[in-house]
């Protein structure tokens, strides 16, 4: 957790990185065309562990759409679990 505070310009980066994988899906969605790097390099950032809940589900959509249209998206990683507020101080 202490990693995560003293870490900003890393959080800065994955923060960029989400807002752009964002944009760049919400753009797909809209019904536009994404090259095949792209937009894997989408489902990508959006399954990363370190994401909000709920990004893995536009990943997960995003996903099946590719599979039915023949891409092969990368592999995911296994179920991450939810994330939380946790400050670390079990009783």
């Amino acid at each position: 957790m202490l990693d995560d505070w003293t870490n900003l310009d890393g959080q800065a980066d994955r923060a960029e990185q989400l807002c752009d994988g964002l944009d760049q899906w919400k753009h797909w969605a809209n019904g536009h065309n994404l090259p095949v790097e792209q937009l894997c390099n989408v489902i990508t950032v959006l399954e990363d562990d370190r994401t909000p809940n709920g990004t893995n589900q536009l990943a997960e959509a995003t996903t099946h759409w590719a599979h039915n249209a023949g891409i092969d998206p990368p592999q995911p990683p296994s179920r991450r679990p939810d994330h939380s507020i946790e400050l670390g101080i079990d009783p």
